[in-house]
């Protein structure tokens, strides 16, 4: 078999709140893909592969059902400073994990669909003003956002991300390219966020810039968007963030984001079972587009995602995390894609052939423990 899959994944970045999401979602469903342009199930595809290259290693079997796939996808990450940001012109770690599932034709051509099945997201350092305002009197302060388990979980509706592509031949060694796929997260798939050339709307102290018409509740936690939590460890200056810079202000212990990335990938086979290749991605756009005020007088959140006693951030609330949400760049790049290069970055992926889902459905946790 070949390689790898150029899919979407979705990280994405968030704010004040040091939140960074990807999200390449996926289930099965139509798996109608444009050549370019448009959107159809969550995706939009550009750039048709005209072809591959053959590996020069043993021939492995041809694929005669559906061929579901683990793969870990890691890159470094840069980001712009804010008001309560500080900058990492070095980068770190963004770590995404995807499942895949598809179907390979006599003629090597390849259709299917993708979905998240983790995320891991960097940590990022506070300016002396937001160190301050979150309580450290000395030393700088740090956020990191997490995406619980369940979020991921397989039974979540999430939209599909729809690829298609070619694989150079059935030889290990053998190339695998897909077309390129724009994937949407707390967006409806209707939108105009669908089609990469729309230009993603900067944040605004003073309006939602992403309609709530847009907004969709796609990890049905009964918030629209898909929702990120903090780690909440001080001993380690790792701190809940307040929704301003006035140290009086409530502390925010969930956000709501909406994602769109657009992500490629190209690679090889090592083996029967296993590729390897690199990353690039063209856009990791993101906005928080709502967040939840701790406030231990307010009753408990009603929502899946037990957020615990408070209420809704106001406008002017949510847009202040939103306005200090990190604007993702490639390593020591000044901007972001596409203005500045592409993020880049390495995967690898792995066939499963079973899991520990009913009846031996392969699982979001099976893809986790795959390529830890």
């Amino acid at each position: 078999m070949n390689a790898l899959l150029r899919s979407c994944l979705y990280s994405l970045p968030m704010g004040f709140a040091a939140l960074t999401h990807a999200a390449c979602s996926s289930s099965p469903g139509d798996q109608s893909v444009p050549d370019s342009g448009g959107s159809s199930g969550g995706s939009s595809g550009s750039g048709a592969v005209d072809g591959g290259t053959p590996g020069d290693g043993g021939a492995c079997p041809a694929p005669t059902m559906a061929v579901t796939t683990a793969t870990k996808i890691s890159t470094k990450i840069s980001w712009i400073a804010s008001l309560a940001d500080l900058p990492n012109p070095d980068g770190l770690d963004l770590t995404i994990w995807l499942m895949t599932t598809y179907t390979q034709d006599a003629t090597n051509h390849l259709t299917g669909t993708t979905r998240t099945c983790g995320n891991v997201t960097p940590t990022i350092s506070l300016t002396l003003a937001g160190s301050q305002s979150i309580g450290m009197a000395t030393g700088t302060a740090k956020v990191q956002s997490k995406f619980a388990p369940a979020v991921w979980d397989d039974t979540k509706d999430m939209h599909p991300t729809n690829i298609t592509g070619l694989v150079g031949g059935l030889n290990i060694g053998s190339s695998l390219d897909i077309n390129p796929v724009v994937t949407l997260i707390g967006l409806k798939q209707g939108s105009t966020w669908a089609d990469p050339n729309t230009m993603w709307p900067a944040a605004s102290t003073s309006m939602d810039v992403i309609p709530p018409s847009d907004q969709t509740d796609d990890d049905g936690d009964g918030h629209l968007g898909i929702t990120a939590t903090f780690v909440d460890d001080n001993a380690n200056a790792l701190w809940i963030p307040r929704v301003s810079l006035n140290s009086t202000s409530p502390r925010t212990n969930g956000v709501y984001v909406a994602l769109r990335t657009q992500l490629s990938v190209s690679g090889h086979s090592t083996s029967c079972t296993d590729w390897t290749g690199t990353v690039d991605i063209p856009r990791l756009d993101s906005h928080v587009i709502g967040c939840h005020v701790v406030d231990p007088t307010l009753p408990a959140d009603t929502g899946t995602a037990m957020l615990g006693p408070g209420g809704e951030c106001n406008l002017t609330q949510r847009t202040f995390i939103d306005s200090n949400n990190p604007v993702y760049t490639a390593v020591g790049a000044m901007d972001p894609p596409p203005v500045g290069p592409p993020i880049t970055g390495t995967f690898q992926m792995k066939t499963l052939t079973t899991g520990t889902g009913a009846g031996g459905a392969i699982t979001c946790t099976d893809v986790r423990t795959a390529l830890p």
